[in-house]
């Protein structure tokens, strides 16, 4: 999200580099986020217009829009929602893994200029673990992304913070993409051409550089992709059909909010100035913006769009304006371009403008982000109150066209048709006039000439439309009429009763008659295929001309609804310039694909759409189908993780290409038994020369082993170098399968499973892996677990993972893991009840419930996720039921997942602590 700068918006700058990857809203159980909505409302705008709510319930950072007028959404946790005909669909078009904390996330998102053939999405977002963002080109395939289609294009500098992100691209007239990053919040990248951040770049489609760059010459590598500098957080991008204007919004620090007119080589002030240039001397390829704004009238410049739709609907004011938008101050401004000149308000009361589109039906769009507000690190990371609205102009001032009619060439006998489209305050009032005679019944946008002559030719036809505030006529349009005969094309091939498979050859033939002069050419005719999928096509072979026959075969990848077939049509056109469109419908071989799974009921994500198991579905024979199952699934209050396919295919994606009438895939699955468990006893030793433990230092609970302490010691008390450490407790596994334990340590370790033996490797070794003999372990039971380690010198590491068949490798988690307690000894002790209520404690005070037998002084401990002490306590228990002791936990305690141990004279008990601030 922009960040703020100035001490009305929290600072952003030299934040620490996070690397928290957030769990994302689609497939992970256990975690719960928490929102504070914000409810949809209406923006106050200019009179005549009026806007609706499209899609709400959002996590949004921008938006495009495909030719066939599909929007689709970037989602910061790595999702491309499709909102189709007005409608948010609830699958997603694609869910990318992404380290989605702060400003970083999915950022960025076109499509390609040829997207009706190539399918081609382009997404911009920062790599988990990695501290850096990744440009990639994925190919659709109607409103489903191909997962495995996915190409790396272009890998930027690893970033110095969490924000200034930016990822805003468009595609402009060249055919080139044009693509902002922001300076990672170091901002001597933005000056320097030795780094991508902080710059406007410009790529060819496939990820390579144009050698036109204005650095191509004088930079090496990716660093010639540089097309111009000195940008803070150019949040917003945008092109201008026809001129090829490039306009990015640069969200300052300071001072200024920025407007920029990017051109090739040149530089856009930051580190050096925010807004104009005054007194500063600047070098000659410096540009000032084209209108900047002081942070008195806003605070953080976003959203940019040209108005210059292929069909307008707004009032000649607005045609050819540059929209944005003021993230903090909820307004949408416009300008003119030529100018620069500021020309007024377009809208206010915006809960967090974002991003602005105008839509190819000549509304304009945007989207509010909402969210609980501030400008913090939680703030930016997550939104559930995003909304897509839409403008649309409806009155207040006499019609205006935004489609006139067109010359039409018709043969005589047809009928001629007209149309004609006009905005304006309703009602409206249509009449038609042809050669400036009114034309009776002509009273609505579309108009009928029924049985024309040849007298007719060259009338000239107009349509007038009128409201309250007047009257308009459109451009005309000419009627022309002639004797000759449309020409008769014959499709010859395929046979009617042919049925088409993927990947199989289509071969047609066929040929056409001209009335005048019998037998026509090749030249005269021209092919096309269309790909029908209910009421909408995607291209096939685009129009193809001089041909008589040819092959088409249909892509192993393609549309995999049941409703398809192939349209072929053929178009004979003769020397009069007439023409005559055939066509032959060709339907598929269809087969039948099945997913089932043990046990039944889990959420299968077939070619992107999500339904429980069993799930059948009709397929063109051959046609690709994508299959994902989910790694953990919940069925009937029980969890179950993914073993395989049957029979023995561990892989939890499949690709399956359906040949035989009936496919049946299953996918095993086996019960999983989370724990509760918090970790295991540790105890810390010194140790001889041998690495033999002898004195112990201290015993506390480690929540896992998962330590990387470098040079540095585990804890205070003990050297850097020269000690040991044991962990005992028990181990549960998840469920029932063949465990591999993986012992990653610097240096020497040992592992007793059920007190068997299983990894004995007692040497001074550099850091790596040592993997066990495979252990068969049953879900949910509890085995005897010891580990032990040793550390001479230098680095120090000490790492427990496990994998099974379905799991992959990782760190045995704490929830499995459950500490060597002493056992309670019988007696008047043995009876003591020990609980925080409530739990998850909110605030600085914990309030332990006890329930005992007798009374006695409690020693009361509070312990990290690593281990470390942070609180020591006592409180007194009494004979009492349902007693409570009031501990005061310190004030400037993170908050997180904490463990309390309570010891009284005969018993020690542990329980997990979740502490939220207030």
């Amino acid at each position: 999200m922009p960040s703020f700068s100035n001490q009305t918006r929290p600072q952003s700058r030299n934040f620490a580099p996070n690397n928290s990857n957030l769990a994302m809203r689609f497939f992970i159980p256990f975690l719960t986020f928490l929102f504070f909505s914000i409810q949809a409302t209406a923006a106050i705008l200019p009179p005549g217009f009026i806007e609706s709510p499209i899609a709400e319930g959002l996590d949004p950072t921008a938006m495009t829009q495909t030719p066939d007028g599909r929007i689709l959404i970037a989602e910061k946790y790595g999702a491309v929602r499709v909102v189709e005909n007005g409608v948010l669909l609830e699958d997603p078009l694609i869910v990318l893994d992404v380290d989605n904390y702060n400003e970083r996330g999915l950022s960025g998102i076109a499509v390609h200029p040829d997207f009706e053939n190539n399918g081609f999405l382009y997404l911009y977002y920062t790599v988990p673990l990695a501290g850096y963002n990744r440009l990639v080109r994925i190919k659709t395939i109607g409103n489903y992304a191909d997962p495995l289609s996915e190409e790396t294009l272009f890998e930027f500098d690893v970033l110095t913070g969490t924000v200034h992100n930016a990822g805003s691209m468009a595609f402009g007239p060249d055919g080139k993409l044009y693509l902002a990053t922001g300076d990672g919040s170091n901002f001597n990248t933005a000056i320097s051409l030795s780094t991508v951040m902080g710059k406007v770049l410009r790529l060819n489609d496939d990820g390579s550089i144009p050698e036109d760059n204005p650095f191509y010459l004088q930079n090496d590598g990716k660093y010639r992709a540089i097309w111009a500098y000195g940008f803070r957080n150019p949040f917003s991008l945008t092109i201008q059909p026809g001129t090829g204007r490039v306009y990015v919004c640069d969200v300052g620090s300071e001072f200024y909010e920025e407007v920029n007119h990017v051109e090739a080589g040149k530089f856009y002030g930051w580190n050096v100035l925010e807004g104009y240039r005054t007194w500063q001397d600047m070098p000659d390829e410096y540009r000032d913006p084209v209108y900047a704004y002081s942070h008195s009238i806003g605070c953080a410049v976003v959203g940019a769009a040209f108005y210059n739709p292929p069909t307008s609907n707004f009032p000649s004011e607005y045609q050819n304006k540059f929209f944005f938008a003021d993230y903090c101050q909820n307004y949408i401004k416009y300008l003119d371009p030529e100018t620069g000149a500021l020309e007024g308000t377009f809208a206010t009361d915006i809960p967090r403008p974002l991003c602005i589109m105008t839509g190819n039906d000549g509304n304009l769009y945007y989207i509010s982000r909402g969210g609980i507000g501030g400008g913090s690190e939680t703030d930016n990371t997550s939104s559930g109150d995003g909304t897509l609205w839409k403008i649309e102009y409806v009155g207040d001032g006499p019609p205006v066209f935004s489609i006139n009619p067109h010359t039409t060439l018709v043969v005589e006998g047809e009928d001629a048709h007209f149309s004609a489209q006009a905005n304006g305050s309703a009602p409206l009032s249509y009449f038609w006039t042809k050669d400036g005679n009114p034309i009776a019944g002509a009273t609505g946008p579309e108009l009928t000439l029924n049985n024309v002559m040849v007298a007719d030719s060259g009338s000239l036809i107009r349509c007038h439309v009128s409201n309250s505030f007047g009257q308009v006529q459109s451009q005309e349009a000419v009627l022309q009429v002639t004797s000759n005969q449309r020409p008769m094309p014959l499709i010859t091939s395929p046979s009617p009763d042919f049925k088409y498979a993927a990947g199989e050859p289509i071969n047609f033939a066929g040929i056409a008659t001209d009335p005048e002069t019998g037998g026509m050419g090749a030249d005269a005719l021209t092919w096309r295929i269309d790909l029908h999928h209910d009421d909408h096509t995607h291209p096939g072979l685009s129009a193809t001309s001089g041909i008589e026959n040819g092959t088409f075969t249909l892509p192993l990848i393609g549309e995999t609804a049941e409703n398809v077939w192939i349209r072929l049509l053929l178009s004979a056109t003769d020397e009069a310039n007439l023409t005559r469109t055939v066509h032959q419908d060709i339907f598929p071989d269809k087969v039948d694909l099945r997913i089932e799974s043990d046990p039944v009921g889990v959420q299968a994500r077939v070619d992107g759409k999500t339904s429980p198991t069993p799930y059948q579905t009709t397929s063109v024979r051959g046609l690709r189908r994508f299959v994902e199952m989910p790694r953990l699934a919940e069925v009937d209050n029980k969890m179950w993780a993914f073993q395989h396919w049957e029979p023995n295919e561990t892989t939890i994606a499949q690709s399956v290409y359906p040949q035989d009438p009936l496919t049946v895939l299953q996918a095993k699955y086996i019960e999983v038994f989370p724990g509760n468990g918090y970790g295991l006893t540790a105890t810390y030793f010194d140790i001889d020369d041998l690495g033999n433990f002898t004195t112990p230092y201290f015993t506390r609970i480690d929540a896992k082993i998962d330590f990387e302490w470098h040079g540095a010691s585990p804890h205070p008390s003990i050297p850097d170098d020269n000690y040991g450490i044991r962990w005992t407790g028990f181990i549960e596994p998840m469920f029932t399968a063949d465990y591999i334990f993986i012992a990653a340590t610097d240096d020497g370790c040992r592992l007793w499973i059920d007190n068997q033996p299983i990894i004995d490797y007692w040497v001074n070794k550099p850091g790596y892996e040592v993997y066990s003999t495979s252990i068969h372990l049953e879900g949910g039971k509890k085995y005897p677990i010891t580990m032990e380690y040793f550390e001479l010198a230098g680095y120090a590491t000490a790492k427990l993972l496990w994998v099974t068949e379905g799991m992959t490798k990782a760190i045995v988690p704490s929830t499995q893991l459950f500490p060597s307690l002493p056992e309670f000894e019988e007696g008047d002790h043995a009876d003591a009840f020990v609980q925080i209520n409530p739990n998850p404690v909110v605030g600085n005070t914990l309030m332990l419930q006890t329930d005992m037998s007798h009374q006695e002084i409690l020693k009361i401990n509070v312990y990290d996720g690593n281990g470390r002490l942070i609180l020591e306590n006592t409180g007194e228990a009494i004979s009492e039921p349902e007693q409570l002791i009031e501990v005061q936990l310190p004030p400037e305690l993170d908050a997180g997942i904490y463990y309390l141990q309570v010891e009284g004279k005969k018993f020690t008990k542990y329980q997990t602590l979740k502490f939220f601030k207030s």
